[in-house]
């Protein structure tokens, strides 16, 4: 790979007989995948409450926060603000994971409140700082209520009776303090503005939480100059009760639905007990991840879920206990949470998640997509096609760090386990498939092994420009990594598989690039291809005595990148500025060049060789037919990165 830049729940069970009941597919056909980059795959993930595991995910383009299960427990409400396009809702049917109706609403919605009738919606938008009223049945806009022209609508909530609805706003001027808002909304009109204190910005938008009776409100996140705290306000007078400070950040809030004297407040990596009154800390739960996102109690406050904003979980803390009782993998930074009435379904918006897609490699249908992290930047599988491991770069200056993760494809992409790695950005599997190797920009690889994730080494390469590529040889003994040295010198640096220690390093000149080199090895291991883009040529190396055989020129400004070899090894396809080129192993020679409409990224050939796969940025993945050297076909699969096709 190179990179250029519970047993099962209903829910899973219907998923899978829906999956083997799609026509034209064999099972027994390998199958290709994609994973997908510049944030167009965010997903709000659908969890079992009870069985405390991931079972789905709907789509959510850029990603949401606007999340919301009306009063049937079946039925979810989910905003999107689409590039480019005014807001939309979808309504979706939990059980089957299915988009059931889509109607025009809001305006960068930040939180959706229901009803308990579930009669009427309410979209806080941030755009705007508006309130967007809509008829659950139908998608009819009721009323759009500017709350704070100019500032942000963030969160929202109803009463218990379903009379009023509640809106945290906040506006913040160029070099002037914060100005936040509670509003009070009822008969489709805005009957008060309470002025909440703090003059600081809010950490996120879980600000809101009301008490079981509907008497009382509290406000998280609310900071001034000093301190930090939240507000409560007293909904039946409808005035502020007082601002209370607390020892570090609240970042959401819930009120226990037992002892509402008692709120749950998520910390950064902690999940707080708070005297509602007093705010004095009454105990302290470790999450085991990061925290800082939505929080919700359920089964009468004795489990609370926690989004872990930074490590793509949601924290089930155990109140009878006082323990972590799991950590749910969802998608990318994870912000929102809410449950069902039912309390066995909850749901978990994300503001990044981008996909892998799969497709069968022979008639080029979709098949599935599966969660893949932040920004995942390539995959391998398992020998038998049974697990990926998916490369997650991570997000710089979000938090969610970079790592590797093992997803189940027979289980739908469920995730296995996940290591965070600093600067992970390469991957390679030995082909017994029990080692995974990860190559990161720090001058690194790490063998993990495949099974459960476990680190069994780190091994240094010294001072590198970026990741190194990283391909392992077909007998399993050796793993080679072709990287760049600060001082600009270009390596090949052979690795034992069996001590994980450097055994040779062979020299491929200087010439340092924006990217790569990449490599690629012959069928029989004997020969290594790596391409040069600043010297715009591909280094021949011979894997049995380690030295370089000669670097070929393949043209200036072509700029070559990943490369993949035919499996009759015979011809190699080499990803170039002016698209696929085709290179002729038996003359060391370009034989031709194949357009591809968009930017290449990855390509990855059949086992049979008949097809290849490109990934493609700013353009559809593309399929060549290999015997004429020509696209015959682009996959509905835009803007993907990494490439990958399963041997059966």
């Amino acid at each position: 790979m190179c990179g250029v830049f519970r047993k099962p729940s209903i829910l899973a069970i219907l998923a899978a007989l829906v999956f083997l009941m799609v026509p034209s597919i064999s099972l027994a056909n390998p199958k290709v995948y994609l994973t997908t980059c510049c944030g167009d795959g965010a997903t709000v993930s659908i969890l079992d409450s009870m069985m405390l595991m991931e079972m789905g995910f709907v789509p959510a383009g850029t990603g949401t926060t606007a999340v919301a299960i009306g009063p049937d427990s079946m039925t979810a409400y989910i905003g999107l603000s689409p590039k480019g396009q005014a807001g939309v809702v979808e309504v979706v049917d939990t059980m089957m994971a299915m988009i059931m109706m889509t109607f025009p609403a809001g305006n960068g919605a930040a939180a959706i409140a229901i009803t308990p009738d579930g009669s009427t919606g309410y979209i806080a938008n941030k755009n705007d700082g508006s309130v967007t009223i809509f008829d659950t049945a139908t998608g009819a806009i009721k009323a759009n209520l500017p709350v704070l022209p100019g500032g942000a609508c963030l969160d929202a909530g109803v009463s218990p009776d379903g009379s009023k609805a509640y809106v945290v706003c906040q506006i913040t001027p160029s070099g002037k303090p914060s100005r936040s808002i509670f509003a009070v909304i009822a008969n489709n009109q805005v009957l008060k503005a309470i002025a909440l204190p703090g003059s600081q910005p809010f950490p996120g938008n879980n600000l809101l939480a009301i008490t079981p009776d509907g008497t009382r409100a509290y406000v998280a996140g609310v900071s001034t100059a000093k301190k930090t705290g939240f507000a409560a306000i007293d909904l039946t007078a409808q005035r502020l009760l007082h601002f209370i400070g607390l020892h570090s950040m609240s970042y959401g809030l819930a009120v226990h639905p037992m002892m509402p004297q008692i709120l749950f407040s998520s910390g950064a990596g902690v999940l707080n007990y708070v005297d509602a009154d007093t705010g004095k800390l009454q105990g302290t739960t470790s999450l085991g991840s990061s925290g800082k996102g939505g929080v919700v109690p359920y089964m009468g406050g004795m489990r609370v879920a926690v989004a872990s904003v930074d490590d793509d979980v949601v924290a089930v803390i155990d109140n009878t206990d006082g323990r972590l009782a799991s950590s749910i993998s969802v998608g990318a930074m994870p912000q929102r949470l809410v449950v069902s009435k039912d309390e066995m379904i909850s749901l978990a918006g994300t503001t990044y998640t981008s996909l892998v897609h799969e497709f069968d490699a022979v008639t080029g249908q979709w098949l599935a997509d599966f969660e893949g992290g932040t920004v995942p930047g390539g995959l391998v599988l398992s020998p038998d096609g049974s697990m990926a491991f998916v490369v997650d770069q991570g997000m710089t200056g979000s938090g969610s760090g970079s790592g590797v993760m093992a997803a189940d494809l027979m289980m739908m992409g469920q995730r296995q386990w996940r290591i965070p790695i600093a600067g992970a950005s390469t991957v390679a599997i030995r082909p017994d498939g029990r080692r995974v190797y990860v190559g990161s920009s720090t001058g690194s690889v790490s063998a993990i092994n495949a099974i459960n994730g476990a680190l069994v080494r780190t091994i240094m390469l010294g001072s590198t420009t970026g990741a190194p590529s990283l391909v392992t040889s077909p007998d399993n003994k050796s793993l080679y990594a072709a990287y760049t040295q600060t001082n600009g010198g270009n390596v090949l640096s052979v690795i034992s598989t069996a001590t994980n220690m450097v055994t040779g390093t062979v020299s491929l000149g200087a010439g340092a690039s924006s990217a790569g080199p990449f490599m690629a090895v012959s069928p029989d291991g004997t020969r290594g291809y790596v391409t040069l883009m600043s010297q715009n040529a591909i280094a021949i190396v011979d894997l049995v005595h380690q030295q370089l055989l000669e670097t070929v020129s393949v043209g200036s400004g072509v700029n070559p990148a990943c490369i993949a070899i035919h499996p009759n090894g015979m011809s190699a396809y080499v990803v170039a500025s002016t698209g696929i080129l085709v290179f002729d192993l038996t003359s060391n020679t370009v034989a031709g060049t194949i357009p591809i409409s968009g930017t290449p990224q990855n390509v990855a050939f059949t086992a049979d060789g008949s097809m290849a796969y490109v990934s493609v940025v700013q353009g559809q993945a593309a399929v060549i037919d290999t015997v004429i050297d020509r696209v015959i076909e682009q996959l509905p699969a835009s803007n993907t990165v990494g490439v990958m096709i399963s041997k059966q």
